[in-house]
């Protein structure tokens, strides 16, 4: 088994894809393989990723859309570690991983590191965004398979989903502060090419704006109450400097 699996879902993105590719070849430096699963993949994309030796390409002439992407590209990962990764992404450091790896080894208990986000009130803890997520391989594999193993949830929500799951099974998040993933990963948000949720919406299957909401999800999930939740790992969302975390969530 190799260190890590780079998986990347894309959608006929080659100008982001390329220099994200890029910066994975000049920072990396542990064993590594790229999975790009290429949705409603042009010819333009096609040809690019025969190009590219060290990438293994997934063409799919449909759109998947993210859930049921990531799937697929992570049945066929081979790697301990899982690293999920927008193509609109550059890695910035060569120490990106080792930051990464040294806080999930921290405890076996901790499944996933990456970038803290939380923006429903309802929610007791936030989730992970899944842009520049690392993932221990024997924690998803625990908790019932694939990280986004329930496709339903087609474009929004599959993150959020298995962040409650993880917990419920006992498992913690280790959230990192926003400024230091930025110093790591640069990710060119959805807001800042003007490609917003509610521009999208038109152009994108109504399943997508299916938000399930913390009562179906807790259902869903055979969950009663937050205090059922691992949480993320004391209590903190991690800046880079232990002495400074802040608290927060539930304890």
């Amino acid at each position: 088994m190799i260190d890590l699996s780079i998986i990347i879902p894309t959608l006929n993105n080659l100008r982001d894809l390329a220099p994200c590719l890029e910066s994975i070849r000049r920072t990396t430096r542990v064993p590594y393989e790229v999975l790009v699963y290429a949705n409603a993949c042009t010819e333009e994309t096609a040809r690019y990723l025969d190009r590219q030796a060290d990438v293994r390409a997934i063409r799919d002439s449909r759109n998947l859309y993210f859930t049921r992407a990531v799937n697929a590209a992570l049945a066929e990962a081979r790697g301990r570690y899982v690293f999920l990764l927008n193509d609109d992404t550059m890695i910035l450091r060569e120490d990106w991983f080792g930051v990464y790896r040294e806080q999930l080894e921290l405890d076996p208990r901790i499944a996933i590191v990456g970038p803290y986000w939380k923006n429903i009130d309802e929610l007791p803890y936030g989730w992970i965004e899944p842009y520049a997520t690392l993932y221990r391989r024997e924690a998803f594999e625990a908790s019932g398979g694939l990280p986004f193993h329930d496709a339903s949830f087609v474009l929004w929500w599959s993150d959020i989903y298995h962040a409650y799951a993880l917990m419920r099974d006992g498992f913690y998040l280790r959230p990192l502060a926003r400024p230091l993933v930025d110093g790591l990963v640069h990710h060119r948000r959805v807001g800042e090419s003007g490609a917003t949720v509610l521009r999208l919406k038109p152009t994108l299957p109504e399943a997508c704006f299916s938000f399930h909401g913390k009562t179906l999800m807790y259902e869903r999930l055979g969950i009663e109450s937050d205090a059922q939740l691992a949480g993320y790992y004391e209590g903190v969302v991690w800046d880079g400097t232990p002495a400074a975390a802040v608290a927060v969530g539930a304890s």
